[in-house]
Parts: C-alpha cells; structure tokens; sequence
C-alpha cells in the first residue's frame, strides 16, 4: 500500500493540475483500448478498479502504446489487465510511454508475455505486478528489443513461465536484447528460468530481489549475462535460485553473489548478497519485508533514500523504521490523520514520550515541500496540527496524493495524505 499512494500521484497529478488530457476508463470511454486509440502524446488513461479482459468488457489484446501516454490503474489487484491467454497484455512503442498501477496477468505469446518494449523506446514501468505470463521463446514477464532503455522499478514479476518445456527453449523472466536501461528496486521470483538474462553492459540492475528461480534439477540463476556483458550489478539480493545466484562474464560459471564480488575491484558488481529477504508471506503474494529481513537499509548508498529518511531497502517495498522519541504505546499515538481522505482539511496527531525538536512537514509526490506546520521543541505529551489545503494560502494546491513527514530528533516518519478536493 505503501507504494500505491506514491504511483497514484504520479499517474494523475499533472492531469489534475490540466497539463494533460484525462480518460477515464470506463467513465468516460468503456475500455482502455478506446482510451489509447483517442490519445495523444501526454495524455493520461486512468483506469478505475476492476477486471480488463476479452470476457468482461471486451478489451483487444495486446494493448498496444503507441504514443507517450500514461497509463495509470488504482493499483496491483485493484485494475487487472487479463489477457486470457489470447497475447501478450501490452506492446509498448511510443517514445517514453509510463504503466503503473496495474497487475499484467494472462499473457501468452512467442515473446514478451506480460510486455513487450519496441526498439527505441523509452518507457517507465513501475508499481505493477507481472504475474503467471507464459511464453514459447524469450521473456515470460517482458521482452526488451534492440535499442530500448527502460526504467523498471517498484515492480513485482512473479510466476512467469515457459509454455512448453520439452521443447528446450529457455524463456527468462526479463529478457533484454543488445538493450539498455535501468531494473531497481523489484522482486524477480519464481519464474521458469533465470531471472534476468542480458547480452549487453549497458544495464544498470541494482536494489532488486532474486528470489527461486528456475526448474529444480533443470537451470534457473538469478541474473545471466552473456556474450561478455558486465552489466553494473549492485547491492541485489538472491535466494533460492536453482542452479546460481549469477552467470557472469569472465567467472566461466555459476557463482554465488559474494563471489561476484570478489571478480574485480572496478566491474560495476558489488554489494549484493546471498540470503533469504525474510517476505512477510510470499506464497500469500505479501512481498513485504518483515522486521528481521537483511534486505532492510542493504540497498545502494547512492539510490535515493526510502520515505522515512533511511537508506534504501532492497526491494520494492520498504520498511518503515519505528522512532526513537514517539510514544508507541498504542496505534493511536503513531503519527495519524483524521480524515484521510480529507477535502478541506486533515488533524495530525502524535505522542512524545520526552521534550523532541520536532519538524512537520507537508511535501508532494515529487517530495517538493508544500508547508511546515511544526518546526520548534515540544513537551511530552499529545500534539496535533491541522493542514488546511484548500484555503487561500494553500491555492496552489492540486488534488492528489501528499506526504506528513514527522520528523522527531534523528528520526523520521511520513505518512500519506489523500486530498480529494
């Protein structure tokens, strides 16, 4: 849920802000592949909750993207895109299209049974689950062709697999072609083949999770580059896969992560481990990391910290760490809102169990600072601060999705903010 708030304003603030065209599916249009065939280059699809698939509302698969549009659904498990086995669930070919919030499920095709980026394209591919896409040749969860360079982050790629096994093909789960780009912060697990497989150097792949990939006694690592490529490998965490953590250029065989360490000084791999992430419940699909899992504060120094001020997690969901500072005692004395949603204003409150410098702050999904409402010591005790956003000061302010950042000594909590003018 964490994660959902954040795409949700990513999807449709510019849209509510009137910088680009809104279709709302199936407000306004009765299916996504009408809302794609009336866009045009920035507009934004927004996708309300439900099931998309040929037997429900006579969706035409595979979606096909052929402008830079955004296309932005309520969340994983709430929009379902569900191909039904008719072809891969989308086709991406406009220049720098975005697909977030959504769960990609149904896809069967020769390649790319989730998706498909086109050469030369450009796309962000975020807060999505990529689930059960079968192919016959190459990437069960989506092939990249020669040329492209997407951003793939925050994404879940989970059962993915190969339509006919006896067949001797080994459809990866990511599968890039002489491609580049950027795959951070997702879990990549319990796909039919390796994880990732990459021909290329020109792919960054850091923060993710590589989690029981493979055919037992058959092949499966975690990350596979070919043909000499060393792509940067960084601060990834595997476990469980089959045969490997990696196959990796000029290793001449399976290794574990520690040693893909220990290959050379200045190759771009380094920081990655092998253990168990410690999911709260993954057969349940709960990605969430629990409290003990080492893939807490492991994740590249150099990436962007997570939402409450610490060291990004491995993963696409981080954990929020408990301050030191704040009266635990009870849910209620944790940094709450009430309402939220809110349509003119919000309370906040918080418990201090001894006097703290506290700050708290109002940012935007960008994490732009909209106002300070706190910023001065406090006694120990109960506080509360209200947030009015629609009044004249607050003029500025877009309907969307905001963060209260708490911050109390060292420490840091954030909570977000759903205001529905």
């Amino acid at each position: 849920m964490r994660s959902l708030y954040v795409l949700i304003a990513g999807c449709l603030m510019n849209a509510a802000r009137g910088e680009a065209g809104l279709h709302r599916v199936p407000q306004d249009v009765p299916r996504i592949t009408d809302a794609l065939a009336a866009s045009v280059d920035g507009d934004v699809i927004s996708v309300s909750p439900g099931t998309y698939s040929p037997s429900v509302n006579g969706e035409t698969f595979p979606l096909e993207i052929l402008h830079d549009v955004t296309l932005c659904g309520a969340g994983p498990g709430v929009s379902i895109l569900d191909a039904e086995g008719t072809a891969s669930v989308l086709i991406l070919k406009g220049a720098s299209p975005r697909i977030s919030g959504f769960t990609i499920t149904g896809g069967r095709s020769s390649q790319g049974g989730g998706f498909v980026v086109w050469d030369n394209t450009a796309p962000e591919i975020d807060h999505n689950l990529v689930l059960m896409n079968g192919v016959s040749n190459v990437g069960s969860g989506a092939f990249i062709a020669e040329g492209a360079t997407p951003h793939l982050h925050h994404n879940v790629f989970w059962g993915n697999f190969d339509l006919d096994p006896p067949s001797g093909g080994d459809p990866h789960t990511l599968q890039f072609y002489n491609a580049g780009g950027v795959v951070e912060h997702n879990v990549i697990g319990q796909g039919d083949s390796n994880g990732l497989h990459v021909n290329t150097s020109t792919v960054v792949i850091r923060n993710n999770i590589f989690f029981e990939n493979g055919i037992e006694g058959v092949r499966g690592r975690g990350i596979c580059a070919v043909n000499g490529a060393r792509p940067v490998i960084a601060h990834n965490l595997f476990f469980g896969n089959v045969r490997a953590a990696l196959l990796v250029a000029p290793s001449g065989g399976d290794i574990s992560a520690a040693e893909a360490n220990n290959l050379s000084g200045d190759d771009g791999i380094y920081g990655n481990l092998d253990l168990d992430p410690v999911f709260v419940d993954a057969p349940a699909m709960n990605w969430q990391l629990a409290s003990n899992s080492p893939a807490i504060d492991a994740g590249d120094p150099s990436s962007p910290f997570d939402p409450d001020g610490t060291r990004a997690d491995v993963g696409p969901f981080y954990y929020p760490h408990n301050t030191s500072g704040l009266d635990d005692t009870s849910a209620r004395e944790r940094l709450s809102s009430a309402p939220n949603p809110f349509r003119g204003s919000t309370s906040l409150g918080f418990r201090l169990d001894r006097a703290e410098r506290v700050t708290l702050t109002i940012h935007d999904a960008a994490g732009r600072l909209v106002t300070r409402l706190v910023d001065q010591v406090l006694e120990p005790g109960l506080h509360t601060a209200t947030w009015n956003a629609s009044s004249p000061l607050e003029a500025q302010v877009a309907p969307g999705v905001y963060f209260a950042r708490l911050r109390v000594g060292n420490n840091v909590r954030v909570k977000p903010l759903v205001f529905a003018r």
